[in-house]
């Protein structure tokens, strides 16, 4: 998940979607924008076949996503972010209103101080601040 790219950065870089991860955390970093591996150790999905995990070209994990059917997935995610020391997040990896008839089951992240902006959860993030719900 990349956080502090805006459609500005977008149309200057129409080669991202070439970009490899580290190439891509690199520019993340120019912009002192935020880059979040999401469910690394998710299990199953439809559209990967393999687990992937970039512990050099991002600023944290997502330990706990809704998404995740099986809780070692996020237990994994969790020891991952822990032996390398990295911010966590939490999120309900809805992409698709439809799952909203479903039970829910929801994550995300509560902070002290409401957010000002997107470069502030950038900036808390990275400063290991939020707590994940």
């Amino acid at each position: 998940m990349i956080y502090g790219l805006d459609k500005a950065w977008l149309l200057k870089h129409p080669d991202v979607v070439n970009m490899n991860h580290a190439q891509l955390f690199n520019e993340v970093q120019k912009v002192n924008g935020l880059m979040i591996q999401a469910h690394p150790f998710r299990l199953r999905s439809s559209y990967m076949d393999s687990m992937c995990q970039h512990p050099y070209a991002c600023h944290g994990i997502e330990v706990y996503n809704a998404g995740n059917y099986r809780k070692i997935e996020n237990d994994m995610a969790a020891l991952y972010a822990k032996a390398f020391n990295f911010p966590v997040t939490s999120g309900t990896d809805i992409h698709d209103v439809n799952v909203l008839n479903e039970p829910l089951i929801v994550g995300g992240m509560a902070f002290d101080k409401p957010l000002t902006d997107i470069m502030d959860y950038a900036r808390r993030i990275k400063n290991y601040e939020g707590q994940i719900i």
